[in-house]
């Protein structure tokens, strides 16, 4: 696309029509600039959502692992003694009213 935008310039053809060389080469410098900076950002934004869908596929790859070995074994995993009634009674609103 530059190339392009420089043989217009050179050209004296298009937006450069009309105007003195330093001109042309200030709006063909601010032209490769704001194309230099959209394609680091679009780069950018690539670059981060494929690191993204990589570190997706590893959490999916880790939980599996964890749920084969959880339904392989007999035993499930629990918390320490008291711990799971105290937070299925407190999400149901209801009081653990019993003396300790």
């Amino acid at each position: 696309m530059s190339i392009f935008a420089i043989i217009a310039a050179a050209q004296n053809t298009g937006p450069f029509a009309g105007h003195d060389l330093f001109t042309n080469m200030i709006t063909l410098q601010a032209f490769n600039g704001s194309v230099s900076l959209t394609a680091l950002l679009l780069g950018a934004a690539v670059n981060e959502r494929a690191r993204t869908e990589r570190e997706i596929a590893l959490a999916c790859g880790q939980l599996a692992e964890m749920v084969t070995k959880i339904a392989a074994s007999d035993r499930r995993p629990a918390l320490p003694a008291g711990e799971g009634e105290q937070a299925v009674k407190g999400e149901r609103g209801v009081r653990n009213t019993a003396p300790k």
